[in-house]
């Protein structure tokens, strides 16, 4: 489902080269809930403190929705509705998470919280594209 989708985005919001780097003393959130390819949050969370470790990430905010796998509504994931109100109130600069998918059940909502974070100029990190838009290669 989130291929098909990742076509429609690119055709939505194209990815176009741009000259951004994220600096040390910027706010990264890591957002994880539980994979469908069982991939454990705490593996998940490992990984992308790696991955902030070599690109000098200064990680803020770590939002978990545990036992939430295939959950739907900011009810049924409470650590990503705190992280939309993070963005809201613009107390981060990148988010990073696993895989796109666990951004958003659907391409409307998908779409909305890209929105969101381009509003804000936040950034996205996802490993499992290994996209990240604070490079000087994406930007959304």
């Amino acid at each position: 489902m989130f291929q098909k989708s990742s076509q429609i985005l690119k055709q939505v919001y194209p990815i176009l080269i741009g000259s951004f780097e994220l600096a040390m003393s910027d706010r990264v959130a890591i957002y994880a809930r539980v994979s469908a390819d069982q991939q454990s949050v705490a593996d998940q969370i490992h990984e992308l403190r790696e991955v902030g470790d070599q690109l000098g990430w200064r990680i803020t905010n770590i939002f978990i929705d545990e036992g939430m796998a295939g959950a739907k509504g900011r009810d049924k994931r409470p650590a990503h509705g705190q992280l939309l109100k993070a963005i809201a109130r613009n107390e981060i600069d990148l988010v990073a998470t696993w895989t796109i998918n666990h951004l958003a059940h659907s391409l409307y909502d998908l779409i909305k919280f890209l929105d969101k974070i381009r509003e804000q100029d936040i950034h996205l990190y996802l490993h499992q594209q290994n996209m990240d838009t604070s490079s000087a290669t994406y930007v959304i």
